[in-house]
């Protein structure tokens, strides 16, 4: 009778190493890719939240009735209803109440398009990922 010969040879032994080295490797890049991707996220977090809350109090403030601008400077805005938003050091203020820190730069300018006013701020915050942002708002017609 003969003997059945089941089991691993030399070369299948071989193929599977490779091949789980292979696995392993691709595992390893993905998760570098995953948790560099995490660690930049986290340290913008903060920065995203910082714009979300000035976008916020411009978008309440822009979108009354009958608001316009009085007067625009590049670190001052005055609206129609007695609402100034003041960008002082790092710092700014709506109404003399500090709402954003840590403001690397920040610059108001007002345009006019047609019949309608728009603001647009342009501004960095500081962190160890600088965030830069462009917004424009457009004011009620006048």
């Amino acid at each position: 009778m003969l003997k059945s010969n089941k089991g691993i040879t030399l070369t299948s032994l071989i193929i599977y190493i490779i091949v789980l080295t292979l696995v392993v490797g691709l595992l390893v890049s993905i998760t570098t890719f995953f948790t560099n991707n995490v660690s930049r996220l986290s340290t913008t977090g903060g920065n995203a939240a910082q714009i979300n809350k000035l976008n916020m109090y411009l978008i309440e403030d822009v979108k009354k009735d009958g608001i316009s601008i009085l007067s625009c400077t590049d670190d001052n805005v005055v609206f129609s209803d007695g609402t100034t938003y003041t960008y002082r050091g790092t710092d700014l203020y709506r109404n003399q109440v500090k709402i954003l820190t840590g403001v690397e730069y920040l610059f108001f300018e007002e345009n006019s398009v047609s019949t309608k006013q728009v603001l647009r701020v342009d501004m960095a915050i500081k962190g160890s990922y600088k965030y830069i942002k462009q917004m424009e708002y457009v004011l009620k017609y006048y």
